[in-house]
């Protein structure tokens, strides 16, 4: 009967435990980002460059984490049904760059990094 009891009582704690844990996780996305401009292919695509950063959206925050230096880079994101620039903004030697996109509606927005020489896009979506 002890046994039971402990028994019990030791997987509703860690039931409890367990569901505190997941409420602290956070769910984010990455955003695939592609090269588009001159010295690209038939496609408009690059395919030998090497992507400078890694891109992630959290919670309508937008997460760039460069993997390269780069001198000078110039971020605009683009609503996509309406065509309006919600961010635009230039940065010098960057590591990373936050975006809160919190405050616009949700839909299908487009990211542009711009570097001296390509432009990498990405869609990002907003719920």
């Amino acid at each position: 009967m002890r046994t039971r009891f402990i028994f019990i009582l030791s997987f509703l704690l860690f039931s409890s435990w367990a569901h505190a844990l997941d409420d602290n996780i956070v769910e984010y996305r990455e955003i695939p980002i592609k090269g588009k401009g001159s010295g690209t292919d038939d496609d408009g695509l690059y395919r030998s460059i090497r992507i400078p950063a890694r891109v992630f959206i959290e919670d309508n925050v937008l997460t760039i984490n460069f993997i390269v230096l780069v001198e000078n880079v110039h971020v605009k994101v683009t609503n996509t049904f309406t065509g309006e620039v919600v961010y635009l903004e230039s940065h010098n030697r960057p590591q990373s760059i936050e975006i809160d996109l919190s405050g616009e509606f949700a839909g299908k927005y487009q990211l542009e990094l711009s570097l001296t020489n390509c432009n990498w896009l990405g869609d990002v979506y907003l719920e």
